[in-house]
């Protein structure tokens, strides 16, 4: 995908850079990625319903790969 300045853009290192670094730093986090994100979902998603429910909004296969993790 290009911009109107013709330059090639990056979705994710562009996305990374512009929110979730900024986002890292005013939380005084050290380190904020999509990873941490979404370990971050799958911990406030069990405290609200199943492993199945987990499971399906993780899109794992099995649910023991969901609770293993």
């Amino acid at each position: 995908m290009e911009n109107a300045r013709r330059r090639v853009l990056d979705g994710t290192d562009n996305y990374r850079k512009r929110v979730l670094h900024k986002l890292a730093r005013e939380l005084q986090l050290p380190k904020l990625t999509f990873q941490v994100i979404r370990r971050t979902i799958a911990t406030l998603a069990q405290k609200k319903g199943t492993i199945k429910d987990v499971q399906g909004v993780m899109r794992h296969s099995h649910a023991a790969t969901t609770t293993d993790v």
